[in-house]
């Protein structure tokens, strides 16, 4: 999932963490920096998660996507 995110042309960097929820089922949330002049928001999220299920597949697509100015 990182690594089809990365391919995106609005993406300068990426990192996914694993999350579980109350059901106890897996999934990712992805923490993006989106490339200088992209907007950052829910028109990128939607491209973003459409970008990921045309590359792997629906159950790929991240349960959360987060932008972020800088990855830690």
């Amino acid at each position: 999932v990182e690594h089809a995110l990365a391919e995106h042309d609005e993406v300068a960097e990426v990192r996914g963490e694993r999350v579980d929820d109350r059901l106890k089922t897996e999934g990712i949330c992805c923490f993006v920096v989106a490339k200088p002049g992209v907007e950052a928001g829910p028109k990128l999220m939607i491209r973003l998660n459409r970008h990921v299920r045309e590359r792997i597949g629906p159950i790929a697509v991240p349960k959360e996507i987060r932008f972020v100015d800088r990855l830690r």
